[in-house]
């Protein structure tokens, strides 16, 4: 055996190290995607930014011993400016508990110049990306098929979830399966070696059969016209006008024929694309701020809820996430940074056209799903698309040795900053997010109990939890139970910066009568009651306040309104309003 081929040379040596070091920077963002989501601070939270600090601190040493040096590039530019506009519109708005948010950004960041490093000397092939991708939807489809058999989902009223709380994001997981099972099973591996054919054949048949028996079972109107979309886009350069013409047509039946099929949550979705297009228009350039879109949403709920038909009004209820990504990002960030966002995507899908049709194709069908859903506001999915900028970002291994060229130093010192900053993030980001994280295990411990003992406990953990909108209300509820009305609505008022639930601005008015605050009171009902309009209970206790403070006619008048409201869910809070109201007619 010839000596060469036993002993790689070195330059060999330096272009095989970065290359397999780019591929576990792969598998270790698909690990980071597996866990499980939470609605705040997890432990995913702090092995992102270690996470990012170890693959930036690998990326600088194989820059040392590459040969390649590459440049930087256009969404390169579009990352560093999309970092700086949250940091200063964070900064801006310092009223608005956007910790979260911050932390998330710049981990997030931190990962992309990781991965940045690391591909920059050695691209992953975009099969070896398509493969990562689908096994980390094959795996969640087998945690599904699990959670159906064992009835462990991570939500009540659904059979199953994957990694997620409820079956939307999950089955956009299920979609991204579908998309690059379909691509590939009608472009085969062009690979020699028949192992490696026969192990994609089997991964490729087994996310496809088990996604798209899935998906239906999870019932996403979203899911169905983003694959309807990405059927007419993967074909559309090939078809006549005639033919064009004729799918958009059948889309829009589609689109029609899903509206009838589920009409009151399609009416949901028209409200919330509504109220938030209105506060869109209140800040329509900056945005209202960094994490305050369920305060903008509710304020404007508030104050649009008597000028819309009680029909699509009684659709208004308390948000967990905002139900189309895009409109998240103009309510908070303003036409500015939506103009970065579609900057960065388009530019994605640019360079995805050329490079990988299936990562092409399961970008734009994400990207359509999350007009009337909210895969980005995950971290398994904001992790996808950071991989993805990465990937596409970097030149393709052979292309990169065109810029061997580039200075040694310069490329070196570049680097070396994109490393410190992942380094630095890590070591300002990490003991926050620990703190806050043992916070919420201990908040799960303390929320529920009431009186003087645990009041000390809530006021501890309240500087480390004001993202937390369920402990903000259990905190003002031990508050109040105790008598400390306005240190309630202090504690009160922060939870309304973080949630859209009427309950807040019920419980306020609560404190205000303790405090024969009457007017306060009354306004805060009427605030509870514009933020859920279909809601009984605001209404109910702002009629019980009138006729406490004697003032028949207007007690009148909220009586007939409270037996207006359709009744969506009957109980016997319901039938008591209703009865209520009845009585109070009665008496005039």
């Amino acid at each position: 055996m010839n000596g060469q081929h036993a002993f790689p040379s070195p330059s060999g040596m330096a272009l095989r190290l970065p290359h397999l070091l780019s591929l576990a920077g792969v598998l270790v963002v698909v690990g980071l995607m597996l866990y499980p989501v939470q609605t705040g601070f997890g432990r995913a939270d702090v092995a992102l930014p270690v996470a990012a600090a170890v693959l930036a601190v690998l990326g600088l040493c194989t820059r040392v011993v590459s040969p390649v040096r590459p440049r930087l590039g256009s969404i390169d530019f579009i990352v560093a400016v999309w970092l700086l506009y949250v940091l200063l519109r964070a900064w801006f708005t310092p009223e608005v508990p956007c910790l979260h948010a911050v932390v998330r950004a710049v981990s997030l960041a931190s990962l992309y110049a990781g991965l940045r490093l690391l591909f920059s000397c050695s691209a992953p092939s975009a099969l070896f990306t398509e493969g990562s991708l689908t096994l980390f939807a094959l795996l969640q489809a087998l945690l599904c098929i699990f959670q159906l058999f064992t009835g462990s989902s991570r939500h009540a009223l659904f059979p199953f979830t994957g990694t997620f709380l409820n079956p939307g994001p999950c089955s956009a997981a299920l979609f991204m399966g579908v998309c690059l099972g379909l691509y590939r099973f009608f472009s085969p591996i062009p690979s020699q070696n028949v192992r490696v054919r026969q192990l994609a054949f089997w991964l490729t048949a087994g996310t496809l059969v088990l996604c798209s028996l899935l998906l239906p079972v999870g019932w996403s109107r979203a899911a169905l016209v983003a694959g309807l979309c990405c059927l007419v886009a993967a074909g559309w350069r090939r078809m006549s006008l005639r033919l064009r013409c004729s799918l958009v047509l059948c889309l829009l039946a589609a689109f029609l024929l899903l509206y009838a099929l589920k009409r009151g949550s399609a009416d949901g979705r028209v409200l919330f694309f509504a109220v938030s297009s209105s506060a869109v228009a209140q800040s329509p350039f900056f945005g209202s701020g960094i994490g305050s879109f369920f305060h903008a949403y509710g304020q404007q709920m508030a104050a649009l809820h008597s000028h819309m038909p009680l029909t699509l009004a009684a659709h208004a209820d308390t948000l967990t996430y905002a139900l189309s990504d895009g409109m998240r990002v103009a309510v908070e960030q303003g036409v500015a940074g939506l103009l970065i966002a579609l900057m960065l995507v388009l530019n994605m899908l640019h360079r995805l056209r050329r490079r990988s049709s299936a990562l092409w194709l399961v970008l734009f069908g994400l990207l359509v799903f999350s007009l009337f859903s909210y895969p980005f506001q995950l971290l398994p999915f904001q992790l996808m698309l950071v991989l993805l900028a990465a990937y596409t970002a970097s030149p393709r291994r052979r292309s990169a040795l065109h810029h061997a060229a580039k200075p040694r130093g310069r490329s070196l010192g570049r680097a070396f900053m994109l490393t410190v900053f992942a380094v630095t993030s890590a070591f300002l980001v990490v003991p926050s997010v620990r703190q806050r994280v043992l916070a919420t295990r201990q908040s799960r411990m303390v929320m529920g109990s009431n009186g003087p003992r645990v009041i000390e406990q809530y006021r501890s953990l309240l500087p480390l939890m004001q993202h937390d909108a369920q402990f903000l209300f259990r905190c003002g509820q031990a508050l109040a139970s105790c008598g400390r009305y306005n240190e309630s609505n202090q504690v009160l008022r922060q939870g309304t910066l973080v949630s859209n639930d009427a309950m807040f601005y019920v419980l306020i008015g609560h404190n205000y009568q303790h405090l024969q605050a009457f007017d306060q009171a009354c306004q805060a009902y009427r605030q509870a009651h514009g933020q859920s309009p279909a809601r009984h209970y605001p209404l109910l206790c702002l009629m019980r306040l009138y006729r406490q403070q004697g003032m028949r006619e207007q007690a009148v008048r909220i009586a007939h309104c409270l037996l207006r409201l359709p009744v969506k869910q009957d109980s016997p809070l319901v039938r008591e309003a209703r009865e209520e109201a009845r009585s109070c007619i009665l008496e005039q």
